[in-house]
């Protein structure tokens, strides 16, 4: 059997010690010359290795890997974020772990113990829609293991202990969304959000009553709609069809997330409103499926490679600098993506009734 070339075998044949091969390898280059990791790279190559990740692992005690953990898989906006970021991970030589929470706490405590177990090298995290409120693990998690791995928020802030976060421009991009509307002609719009129980929703809701406040616009309460989705995974329409039903309804609806939309789209199209002719509908997130559907869905959303590129750098440069990096809050520009599921405001001249089977 012939003889798996190893990292002590370069480390041998290049005179350096073999954590100074793993970094030149994996590409942390702290303290190595440029020199010096391409010698090391050189040699590794002339020599025939490849990284065994399993004996690496059991050799170092740490996975090579990087654990995500989100809340499940209904919705594809932060499934969209993993898929960027495994195909930046796996450019390092790492693997991605992806977990479920499932929209449950106690899970979520548990997935995020099941990769300290195991000692993956980084922590990519999105807290579950309805948890609004870190769990006390959570919090020795980041005081903790702060100076050894690096934990890093997607799209919310969740608690002000987290050092690394990535996050949109919540604010800014529900300011483009009812911009929009307004210029189209719309007053009375409508915002459905699942529950306001995180950070970027109540962000989204902000730009929305800010937008309306800088064009004196009377906020109207009955328009908004926050239990839409609720948290056994299920939609509730009934707000949708009072608010519909007010003698001076909505023209348009502002979702907070286009997962909700689709299903409204659904909903109204099932009540016999045309979209966008009777009513326009505007989401948030700019998911793939926006493109495919009868009616494509304005969005607004932000660039998910971008995200996962800048969530990896910090992963890159804390291994580098063995932790000793400073804190992060990177905000990625929104961004408008105009398409038929809005037009200009008509006057409904008739009263939609609904269907029976939907009263």
């Amino acid at each position: 059997m012939s003889h798996r070339i190893t990292i002590l075998d370069v480390a041998r044949a290049a005179r350096v010690s073999p954590s100074t091969v793993s970094r030149a390898l994996t590409g942390q280059n702290y303290r190595l010359s440029q020199g010096t990791r391409d010698r090391i790279v050189r040699l590794a190559a002339q020599m025939g290795y490849s990284p065994n990740p399993i004996a690496r692992g059991l050799a170092t005690g740490v996975t090579d890997a990087v654990g995500i953990v989100v809340p499940g898989l209904r919705n594809p906006y932060p499934l969209e974020f993993v898929e960027q970021a495994e195909k930046h991970i796996a450019r390092l030589g790492y693997e991605t772990w992806l977990l479920f929470c499932h929209n449950d706490r106690q899970l979520m405590e548990a997935r995020l113990r099941t990769l300290l177990a195991h000692r993956v090298r980084g922590i990519f995290f999105t807290p579950a829609d309805f948890c609004d409120r870190p769990m006390p693990f959570y919090h020795q998690l980041l005081d903790q293991f702060h100076s050894t791995l690096p934990v890093v928020l997607f799209n919310e802030r969740f608690d002000s202990r987290n050092r690394f976060v990535v996050n949109g421009a919540n604010f800014d991009g529900a300011i483009q969304a009812v911009e929009y509307l307004l210029r189209l002609g719309h007053r009375r719009i409508a915002f459905l959000a699942g529950a306001m129980a995180n950070s970027s929703l109540r962000d989204r809701y902000q730009g929305y009553r800010t937008t309306l406040m800088r064009h004196n616009i009377p906020f109207d309460e009955a328009l908004v709609l926050t239990h839409i989705w609720c948290q056994d995974m299920t939609y509730d329409f009934a707000p949708i069809r009072a608010v519909l039903d007010l003698p001076d309804p909505p023209t348009a609806i502002f979702s907070c997330s286009d997962f909700i939309a689709l299903a409204v789209m659904r909903f109204l199209k099932d009540g016999g409103w045309r979209i966008p002719d009777d009513i326009s509908v505007m989401g948030f997130d700019n998911i793939e499926l926006c493109n495919y559907l009868a009616e494509p869905l304005t969005s607004v959303g932000f660039s998910l490679d971008e995200m996962a590129a800048q969530a990896v750098q910090i992963l890159q440069d804390f291994w580098a600098s063995d932790g000793n990096i400073c804190a992060r809050d990177i905000c990625i520009p929104a961004r408008l993506f105009i398409r038929k599921s809005t037009a200009l405001n008509k006057m409904m001249t008739i009263r939609k009734q609904w269907p029976a089977f939907l009263v």
